[in-house]
């Protein structure tokens, strides 16, 4: 099993409550932790935006 870190910078719990739900539907475990830097990471941000294209892709076509 790989780990990746994914940032995502939410403006509300239930943006994160959506997040959940999607990676849950597909069975993957996962952990989640608050992170105090206000420094923006564009570069986990634009994997974690691929991740989610990735699996909304395979929710349509399900």
């Amino acid at each position: 099993m790989q780990t990746i870190n994914i940032t995502a910078h939410t403006e509300d719990a239930s943006q994160i409550e959506a997040i959940k739900a999607v990676i849950k539907a597909f069975k993957i475990k996962f952990s989640i932790s608050k992170i105090t830097d206000s420094a923006y990471n564009l570069k986990l941000s634009l994997v974690f935006l691929k991740l989610l294209i990735r699996l909304t892709t395979l929710i349509l076509w399900l």
